[in-house]
């Protein structure tokens, strides 16, 4: 998926330099706007999935602390 995420970012800076330099003779601006939708989609998708990731780690920790306060706690109320 970072491959996906690195080539959408790369094509993101060349949809944005073709458009700049009005050098779109050889490119129908319907096809860069779908080129352009195309990449942040991608990128969307890769954020996203980093979040989910993220906070599936995250609850992962709260879990584990929860299980590590408790067998403390019985430890020390023993």
């Amino acid at each position: 998926m970072k491959k996906k995420y690195e080539a959408a970012l790369h094509t993101l800076d060349f949809v944005h330099l073709v458009t700049t330099k009005k050098e779109n003779d050889y490119f129908e601006k319907a096809a860069l706007s779908m080129m352009e939708k195309n990449a942040l989609r991608t990128i969307k998708t890769y954020n996203l999935n980093q979040q989910y990731r993220l906070e599936i780690k995250l609850k992962t920790l709260a879990l584990e602390q929860t299980c590590i306060q408790s067998t403390l706690d019985h430890y020390n109320n023993s």
